[in-house]
């Protein structure tokens, strides 16, 4: 009996670009139908509740405007420490058979996990297994943006960056694929893993070629060509 593939899609929002260190963290586990098995939000304690860290993350402002009132109303805890986040990912890969570990910028996610854990001391690895890998930008640059109505679109909404490139975001993949054109990406973690799984599903409805264990640090360029 062939096992069905289980994707653990996340999304982190850090600090920084220089000092990637993981302060919001949330995860979907789904299947390429879609099926949700579990989802989760961390906030990173020893990060979230330094102020010499989170006076320079670009998105601090939603400490007060976003998370506090998370916070409230939340029916579990959310704050732990990373070494307990680690083991409550750890665990939820064995009970509900993850083989596949995915993100959006799957690259930029793993680091900015290397560089808590080495943040905070942890020796080991926060997931202490080896997933198959799929980055979705990746994979997006490659079937999605280069598509002829991709470009179309992006030209008559002004998805162009100041050097005319098309724009690549997870954000611009979801406005395309649900004709949502003035959509705007929340930067919470488990929000944009919502949004990550849609481009997800999709992606694997088209039936190409999945760049599995591939990792591009700048797969935008692929589209570029016309």
């Amino acid at each position: 009996m062939i096992r069905e593939n289980r994707t653990l899609i996340f999304d982190t929002e850090t600090k920084g670009v220089d000092g990637k260190f993981v302060y919001d963290l949330g995860y979907i586990i789904t299947n390429r139908r879609g099926d949700e098995f579990c989802r989760r939000r961390f906030l990173v304690r020893e990060v979230i509740t330094n102020p010499d860290i989170m006076r320079d993350a670009y998105y601090n402002r939603k400490i007060y405007t976003c998370y506090i009132p998370m916070l409230d109303s939340a029916s579990e805890p959310m704050v732990m420490n990373w070494e307990d986040i680690g083991l409550t990912i750890r665990r939820d890969i064995a009970r509900y058979n993850v083989n596949i570990l995915s993100a959006y910028n799957l690259p930029f996610d793993l680091a900015a996990m290397r560089e808590t854990s080495q943040l905070v001391g942890l020796q080991t690895s926060i997931l202490a297994f080896k997933p198959t890998l799929l980055c979705l930008w990746l994979f997006a640059c490659q079937h999605l943006f280069t598509r002829p109505t991709y470009k179309t679109m992006a030209r008559r909404e002004g998805w162009l960056s100041d050097a005319g490139n098309y724009r690549t975001t997870a954000e611009h993949a979801y406005r395309y694929l649900t004709c949502q054109y003035d959509y705007e990406e929340p930067h919470t973690a488990l929000e944009d893993a919502e949004i990550e799984k849609v481009i997800f599903t999709r992606l694997l409805a088209m039936r190409k070629t999945i760049p599995y264990n591939e990792l591009n640090a700048m797969p935008w360029r692929i589209p570029q060509d016309d």
